[in-house]
């Protein structure tokens, strides 16, 4: 928990991502939003395997490969009627620069939120266009000049997730210093 000092857990970057952020006014919001993140992280990671499974048989047995293919997009096609594609639509994501590590992000919005509210976010990294969801705690909402500055804390965040966060921010970290290293030409 934050208590007002500089903490230093996971290194910190400044990322430009897609993000969309929902209040969770009670508990009863909060528990559905976890049971939904937890299908939907479940989802992602058979997603993941299922690529890289579908890849290695593209080179043994094309045709199965291309069953196996029609076959997942029928069950996406499936989910998205009953409202369980894996995330939500891209076009409600707003691009912005937020400050993230694996223990959490710090973004600016336009209305005050309670310190301890807890938010449901959905990020978009850039170039990956990798998605990302979890619930976050907001640890404090300071007044800037453009509306506030929430400081958030992740929430039960799975291990395979902060794995995740961390290679993208170490990706970010790498291209920053290569950007420093080797500046454009004006």
């Amino acid at each position: 928990m934050w208590d007002g000092e500089d903490r230093r857990q996971f290194y910190r970057v400044t990322d430009r991502v897609a993000l969309r952020y929902a209040r969770l006014r009670d508990d009863a919001a909060v528990a559905s939003a976890q049971a939904r993140l937890s299908l939907h992280n479940r989802l992602a990671a058979l997603d993941r395997e299922l690529a890289h499974e579908l890849s290695a048989l593209a080179e043994q047995s094309p045709r199965t490969h291309h069953v196996a293919k029609l076959i997942n997009e029928k069950l996406a096609m499936v989910m998205s009627a009953l409202d369980l594609k894996e995330y939500p639509d891209d076009a409600t994501l707003n691009p912005m620069d937020i400050n993230i590590s694996a223990s959490g992000l710090a973004f600016e919005v336009d209305e005050w939120v309670k310190t301890g509210e807890r938010l449901r976010i959905d990020l978009l990294f850039f170039p990956e266009t990798e998605h990302f969801s979890a619930i976050v705690k907001v640890l404090s909402s300071d007044t800037i000049e453009a509306g506030y500055c929430l400081r958030t804390d992740f929430e039960e965040l799975p291990e395979s997730d902060r794995e995740r966060l961390i290679r993208h921010i170490l990706s970010v970290q790498s291209r920053t210093l290569r950007q420093r290293r080797n500046p454009p030409p004006n």
